[in-house]
């Protein structure tokens, strides 16, 4: 795969850093018209011959004579990539295309490595890949004035940089002692605000015994997470405690309790002591450590209110009845449950309890392969939040369902908001609307019911006329302001952003916060890969869709992540497997617009009647105006041409089974 230094290849091209190339062992000067390198670099990265409308189109404005400057680069082009005796840029009736057989592409061999199982591969493969993604993507190939252009560009910079996390991440895995220490240090590097990679770079330093470097660096991601706006949480802090972590860390400063039960509907619960049931010794201090990451974790879901760590102790060894323990803690839920470590294994069995009578709500167990400090202090406790999170949000929904409307606050409302635009069969979107409306009369400033209302107007078609889609956009704008430390409200607002206004900076911007919110989001999660698919995306959209699902165990089918991938992998041209993911979110959402689009596109992709006339068919009973439905139409799919090619194979193939259906 790689070549050495003593390659014959007559043709090297390096695509990370700036634009360079090699013809038989000789620098080749590059041309001074960054638009030139910028269609070298386009074509060389996009694997497939492109027609040269297409090149006019992103790069040249049409008063200018756009297939005449692009003749022009082409001349500039040839002589970097053709050889005396073998012709590479070939022109293909009206396409273009760069014939790159036997030549080494920087970026192709990066692509080649990923696309392998990462852990197996020699580290050298590794970090060969790594070194090459230590600088950016064509970096003098950026054209600021060519938004398609430079769309596309941002998408393909953060794929690699998704890459370069998973061979990181991967080079972690496979590495010990001083390795391991150097493979952290360049993950962190990749993302500073990794809370969980400075935990585990601390953690090694501390066992090296270079406590300084630990402190430094504790110190320094601390101080990073507080200029990004985010709250540190437990797990860097407690890393430091000891050269041996699993066997001691120091108690936790105590946080103030709740003093009463929130009046307006949502869900509050206090995180009690878990019972140590382990024939494993597991120190007083870590349990003491898992009973706040916990807390730490559940409290960054916003619209639930958690009681303080401080309150919670008074009940360490000391468990009274549900009731005693919910007033004085002030929450109407308790969680708590039992630990059990045994040969290296650890079990966390979880009670979910009503404060009220002890009626339980949910039960279940979390595992992991291993009792160490990671585990109680940062994965475990993650499991488990997910799992608490799910079921408070039911809880309340449920609740809010039941009470009169009449009678409802704000938040109930937008409970009900949810249940109609997510739950509901066929999804309602102005049920949904009317909902959210409802609480805004109450509380006009919230950012969930703002970011949910602009959401709802999109799936009802707003983005597409005037002055609705001004509105909308407006409100998705206000509930990003006030949305402060709540990822979920700022994730919906962002999706809203982009999809009425088709703002992608702000929407990314707004994500990309959300998620180092809450880490645990699936709201945020599932919403970022969906801005970034929408922009054109591939690596990084299938990475969090990831995230999402690992956020959501118990696969509820307000999951959009399966539909989401259906349309990534379909604008990649991966039909068979846009058609499987298509038919799982159907599974899940039988009335999901996005996952309907992809199930048709993807049956006409692969050129199969049978298969065409049935996603039709389901199509149809939820959507007969598809693909002109407002929701359909309004897909906010960056690229025009990808979109229209979308709307057009539906189209297409609505009008091929038309006549079947009509005979059925």
């Amino acid at each position: 795969m790689l070549n050495d230094a003593g390659s014959t290849n007559a043709l090297r091209l390096s695509l990370f850093g700036p634009l360079r190339v090699e013809l038989h062992g000789r620098t080749v000067a590059m041309p001074a018209s960054r638009k030139t390198r910028a269609i070298l670099g386009y074509l060389a990265l996009s694997g497939r011959a492109v027609s040269r409308q297409r090149l006019c189109d992103l790069f040249f404005d049409a008063p200018d004579d756009p297939r005449a400057s692009l003749r022009w680069s082409l001349t500039k082009i040839r002589p970097l990539v053709d050889e005396p005796q073998r012709p590479r840029l070939l022109a293909e009736r009206d396409t273009l295309r760069i014939d790159f057989a036997g030549a080494d592409v920087d970026a192709h061999t990066v692509l080649a490595i990923a696309a392998q199982p990462l852990t197996e591969l020699p580290s050298a493969l590794r970090l060969y890949a790594l070194d090459q993604l230590n600088a950016d993507l064509l970096e003098d190939c950026d054209l600021p004035d060519r938004p398609e252009y430079a769309a596309w560009l941002a998408a393909h910079r953060q794929d690699f940089r998704a890459i370069a996390l998973k061979l990181a991440s991967a080079e972690v895995q496979a590495s010990k002692g001083e390795a391991r220490i150097g493979a952290l240090r360049r993950l962190l590097a990749l993302d500073p605000l990794d809370e969980s990679a400075a935990a585990s770079l601390a953690r090694a330093l501390m066992a090296a015994g270079r406590r300084d470097e630990a402190h430094a660096l504790a110190a320094s991601t601390e101080r990073q997470l507080r200029l990004a706006g985010l709250q540190a949480g437990p797990t860097v802090r407690l890393a430091l405690r000891s050269s041996a972590p699993e066997l001691k860390q120091a108690a936790v400063p105590p946080q103030a309790a709740p003093s009463e039960p929130p009046a307006d509907g949502r869900i509050s619960v206090g995180v009690v002591p878990f019972l140590n049931h382990s024939p494993d010794v597991i120190p007083d201090e870590l349990m003491d450590g898992l009973l706040e990451a916990i807390a730490h974790m559940l409290s960054k879901f916003r619209d639930i209110r958690v009681a303080g760590f401080s309150g919670a102790m008074q009940f360490k060894g000391a468990l009274k009845d549900p009731a005693a323990m919910g007033e004085a803690l002030g929450v109407s839920h308790l969680a708590g449950g039992s630990v059990m470590a045994r040969n290296g294994a650890l079990k966390i069995r979880y009670r979910l309890v009503a404060a009220a009578d002890g009626a339980l709500i949910a039960s279940g167990d979390v595992e992991h392969d291993a009792a160490d400090a990671f585990a109680l202090l940062e994965d475990a406790p993650a499991r488990l939040v997910v799992l608490l999170a799910h079921h408070l949000a039911n809880t309340a929904r449920e609740s809010a369902l039941a009470t009169p409307d009449d009678r409802r606050s704000a938040f109930q409302h937008f409970l009900v908001g949810i249940y109609f635009g997510f739950f509901a069969t066929p999804i309602d979107y102005s049920a949904a609307l009317a909902a959210f409306e409802a609480g805004l009369a109450l509380t006009p400033d919230d950012p969930n019911l703002n970011a949910y209302a602009a959401w709802a107007k999109a799936g009802l078609g707003h983005a597409s006329r005037e002055p609705e889609r001004t509105q909308a956009a407006a409100q998705a704008y206000r509930a990003i302001a006030a949305a402060d430390s709540n990822a979920d409200a700022l994730a919906i607002a962002a999706w809203s952003a982009v999809h009425i206004g088709q703002d992608y900076d702000a929407g990314l911007r707004a994500v990309e916060l959300a998620t180092r919110l809450n880490p645990l989001s699936r709201i945020a999660w599932s919403a970022s890969a969906w801005i970034r698919a929408m922009a054109g995306e591939f690596e990084t959209p299938l990475q969090h869709w990831d995230n999402a699902i690992r956020c959501n165990p118990l696969g509820s089918n307000v999951d959009t992540s399966f539909a989401g991938r259906a349309l990534c992998y379909w604008m990649a041209g991966r039909f068979q497997e846009a058609a499987d993911a298509a038919k799982r979110a159907l599974e899940r959402q039988p009335g999901h617009a996005g996952a309907h689009m992809a199930a048709v596109a993807a049956a006409q992709g692969l050129g199969d009647p049978e298969m065409t006339k049935a996603a039709v068919r389901a199509m149809l009973q939820f959507f007969a105006d598809a693909p002109d439905t407002p929701v359909m139409a309004s897909i906010p799919i960056r690229s025009r041409d990808m979109k229209a090619r979308l709307l057009e194979a539906i189209r297409l193939a609505r009008a091929q089974a038309k006549g079947d259906l009509a005979d059925g």
